[in-house]
């Protein structure tokens, strides 16, 4: 399972945020408190902020956090008023790559996941895709039950006026979704750049 973070407020550097308080998303990243699958988040980090003209922007590596020797230079030079972070650790079967490393960007909104669906196979991204417009589901380019879930959002966010409204609305969706023995674990944070919604649930069959 994957780690997150999340930050709104004064502007602050992305080693403040990152790096620099106690028991960082990096220092989570190898020696987590509390981790039930697996033992690291190794497979791949991603960071996503606003940059000057508040045009979400994003940074993604398929390596664990801990050995990017980029980071330090980026945690001095970058700062937001706004911060989404996620250290990955991939679900069985879902590859390690650029496509399914969060955070994920669609125009204004950030989005992460932690958390999976089980299973998460070919039956289930087919109820998905079922649901999902082809101008959607286009953009699914990798094979995470993160970026399904992040598509189904943006389907509800087309006909709702806040992402909470949309969020509950997509959990309708998902729990038809999860009608035949699928579950779904779900801590989500998304931002369109002035708010930050969170939502943490459980859907058992």
């Amino acid at each position: 399972m994957c780690r997150l973070a999340a930050y709104l407020g004064t502007e602050i550097s992305l080693s403040a945020f990152l790096q620099e308080h106690e028991h960082s998303l990096i220092q989570q990243s190898w020696a987590p408190k509390e981790m039930q699958d697996g033992t690291l988040n190794a497979d791949g980090y991603g960071v996503a902020w606003l940059a000057d003209n508040n045009i979400p922007s994003r940074y993604k590596n398929v390596l664990p956090i801990w050995s990017d020797t980029n980071l330090n230079s980026l945690g001095r030079s970058l700062s937001s008023q706004l911060w989404l972070a996620n250290v990955r650790g991939a679900t069985p079967g879902q590859g390690i790559s650029e496509a399914n490393t969060q955070p994920f960007i669609k125009d204004n909104l950030i989005f992460t996941h932690n958390g999976s669906l089980k299973p998460f196979n070919n039956i289930t991204k087919a109820r998905f895709l079922d649901i999902l417009p082809n101008t959607i589901s286009a953009d699914i380019t990798g094979d995470s039950d993160s970026l399904y879930l992040f598509a189904l959002l943006q389907l509800h966010l087309q006909n709702q006026t806040s992402i909470s409204n949309a969020l509950i609305s997509a959990m309708k969706d998902l729990k038809s979704i999860c009608s035949d023995s699928v579950s779904a674990l779900l801590n989500i944070v998304i931002s369109d750049g002035g708010l930050i919604v969170c939502l943490s649930t459980c859907i058992e069959c």
